[in-house]
């Protein structure tokens, strides 16, 4: 027997979108992180909500390595696509980065969890709702869902969403006294820990899939921003616990 499961929440899909949080704290130049936090941990609590509802299973031994080949193919073309926009000493820095996940993805013998996820996430699907402790964040079911897949995949948009924000707002002000990789070296690191904090099975985002996936959805933002750069040097090292 099959159906389809809605989940109702409410009012709360009318409070205001994180891009929008984002965006007032980058024009206004102050700290993110606090917000970031509490939006990793939504996005967490979403993640454990779903595989204790829905159930959660590993993947196979041949989807694990489909994947890890995948992962290898789609990091390689977009770094080619890409690595003449960077200078000499950063196509050397950024290379050495490449080929050690490529060394990594192909020795990855640990199978991933698979679980329902949105799988269209941004953070214009991601909803602040005041409560008497302050605003917590939930996630619009909008353009979703996605049966058996990696929860790390709605962490990957939602971090590039973020960044892009950022980029949107370097275009808009691009000599601006705040420092934006740094910022968003601090937001993305607090996505991160607040995610971590929450029931959700957070080895995903520890994974090599996760640095893989982040670094080959930031070239493909760098492409589509004209070849600006906001993760040097954050990109690289963000995924550090």
């Amino acid at each position: 027997m099959g159906g389809d499961l809605a989940v109702l929440r409410g009012r709360g899909c009318l409070g205001e979108r994180a891009r929008d949080a984002a965006r007032t704290a980058l024009r206004e130049e102050t700290p993110f992180v606090e917000t970031a936090r509490a939006l990793g941990r939504g996005l967490g609590t979403f993640h454990a909500d779903l595989a204790g509802a829905l159930g959660a299973h590993p993947q196979t031994g041949r989807q694990l390595s489909t994947m890890a080949q995948d992962a290898r193919r789609t990091l390689a073309e977009q770094w080619s696509e890409v690595a003449e926009r960077f200078d000499e000493e950063e196509q050397a820095e950024i290379g050495e980065v490449v080929d050690t996940l490529e060394m990594e993805l192909r020795e990855a013998d640990e199978p991933q969890m698979l679980q329902h996820i949105h799988g269209d996430l941004d953070l214009t699907r991601l909803h602040g709702v005041q409560e008497a402790g302050g605003t917590r964040w939930i996630v619009s079911e909008q353009g979703g869902m996605v049966e058996h897949a990696l929860p790390l995949r709605d962490v990957v948009t939602v971090l590039i969403s973020l960044a892009d924000a950022v980029m949107e707002r370097v275009e808009e002000a691009p000599d601006a006294s705040v420092n934006y990789a740094r910022w968003y070296d601090d937001a993305s690191r607090a996505v991160l820990a607040g995610y971590r904090s929450s029931d959700a099975d957070a080895a995903g985002v520890d994974s090599v899939f996760f640095r893989a996936g982040m670094l080959s959805e930031a070239f493909d933002l760098f492409a589509r921003w004209g070849g600006r750069w906001v993760f040097r040097p954050s990109m690289l090292i963000q995924t550090e616990s």
